[in-house]
């Protein structure tokens, strides 16, 4: 006599005791009328497992199969329910599936539309006595002192007052929080947890906000890095919202800290600077806050500190990118230097774009399993996007990314979309964002 039973991990599939036949669990029920084996296979069957799973006309075991009475007041397994109709079978045949991922053969998709995480930024800005001099080539690092070579040219600072407002216009709208602070604040070492426009949605008030605080401040003073970075992670990690009923009341959804320097360390001593970069920085990390790093021209002496300080901050450029020697004067390139351009003003707006792209556009994963994405433009089809691991979101990247884990390794629960298809999203406000599970993953060149 042939045995159905569920298997031994729960699964509801089909079994056979050895030397037997197997038997479609949909068929049993056509047969149960007839008597004889059927019949007795649906009274074991009924009486071992009254509800179970069963085999879809997609093939898969997603189905169930109820016991019901029969004809001759017995019961009988019923028919295989709660299947995908037609058009849920496969997401290709109801057009739900951008074209690469429909070209797939045997490809049982699941699609699952996927919110924008929300993203907090606390830009914090140089404004030491040196951003006063102009930007090469017009003034050479060297011989920066605080005043510009040419008073009727932009000094740094200048310029970094247009980018930030520009970077922050372009925030408007999209899920996006954002603060400012500056250091240092007393034009010698002095910083401050609490920064000086609080972090908020970045609403077309908030920009007047930060433009304002912007427009206020004036160059003068020292470079406190160490402690201006300690209480941005504080503030970032415990006191940004002021209205959290329960500690830590920190930022919202995935936090950045954009830290943009023209020198290096002038306050803190070495130990002070490697225990924020061996143990303070990991430790923001930790606890979901990346640090971006620009080293603006005049930089040169802290390009080692500053490529750690990128490097252990979860946002180096390339994975073997310079890093390692913090010593003044050393090199590296984990960071934003910028202290070769020779057009300060187009290339740091460029790389205040690049990061701007990649604190959003986070969109969390429903699922696991092969992923692909896609999005889809004002009702338009969807556009397939490839797996994208040569280069950071940041670096250049087109496609999609996982997160990274502090530990810098994948975090399957959420992904970054990069490039241009990040801005396309950005810019339309009826975009739509899906994860696609069941299909090989489309990949980018390596």
């Amino acid at each position: 006599m042939l045995w159905l039973a569920a298997c031994a991990d729960g699964s509801g599939g089909e079994q056979e005791r050895p030397g037997s036949a197997s038997v479609d669990p949909g068929q049993v029920a056509a047969g149960a009328e007839a008597g004889g084996e059927a019949s007795e296979l649906s009274a074991y069957v009924c009486e071992s497992t009254p509800t179970q799973a069963c085999l879809c006309p997609n093939g898969a075991m997603e189905g169930t199969q109820s016991c019901v009475p029969d004809a001759a007041g017995g019961a009988a397994v019923g028919p295989c329910a709660g299947c995908p109709t037609a058009v849920q079978d496969s997401a290709a045949q109801s057009g739900a599936l951008c074209a690469a991922l429909q070209q797939q053969v045997g490809c049982e998709a699941t699609t699952f539309r996927s919110e924008e995480l929300p993203a907090s930024v606390l830009f914090l800005v140089d404004r030491s006595g040196s951003m006063l001099c102009n930007a090469p080539p017009l003034q050479a690092s060297a011989d920066c002192g605080i005043e510009p070579s040419d008073a009727s040219m932009p000094s740094k600072w200048d310029i970094t007052v247009q980018s930030l407002g520009q970077t922050f216009g372009n925030l408007v709208g999209r899920n996006v929080n954002a603060a400012l602070s500056f250091f240092s604040l007393d034009g010698e070492c002095a910083t401050d947890s609490a920064p000086s426009v609080a972090l908020s949605a970045l609403s077309d008030e908030q920009a007047i906000r930060l433009d304002d605080a912007l427009a206020s401040e004036q160059a003068e003073g020292r470079t406190p890095i160490v402690s201006a970075l300690i209480n941005a992670y504080q503030y970032m990690h415990w006191e940004a919202r002021a209205d959290c009923p329960l500690e830590p009341c920190g930022a919202p959804g995935n936090r950045f800290v954009v830290l943009l320097t023209d020198g290096s360390e002038s306050c803190a001593s070495p130990e002070e600077q490697r225990r924020l970069l061996e143990e303070t920085v990991p430790d923001a990390l930790d606890v979901n806050i990346r640090t971006f790093v620009i080293g603006a021209p005049g930089s040169e002496p802290g390009r080692g500190f500053l490529s750690e300080l990128a490097y252990r901050g979860g946002t180096a450029r390339s994975g073997d990118c310079d890093h390692g020697a913090i010593e003044e004067g050393e090199s590296g390139d984990c960071h934003f230097d910028m202290t070769t351009t020779t057009d300060f003003a187009a290339d740091l707006q460029a790389v205040l774009g690049d990061i701007g792209g990649s604190v959003g556009c986070s969109f969390a994963v429903s699922g696991s399993g092969s992923i692909n994405v896609q999005y889809a433009l004002g009702g338009a089809e969807p556009t397939c996007l490839e797996q994208s691991q040569a280069l950071p979101c940041e670096g250049g990247a087109e496609g999609w990314q996982f997160a990274k884990r502090a530990d810098g390794s994948d975090d399957p629960s959420q992904v970054v979309i990069c490039g241009s298809a990040c801005d396309a999203i950005q810019n339309d406000n009826a975009a739509q964002v899906d994860i696609v599970l069941g299909c090989t993953t489309l990949q980018g060149p390596e």
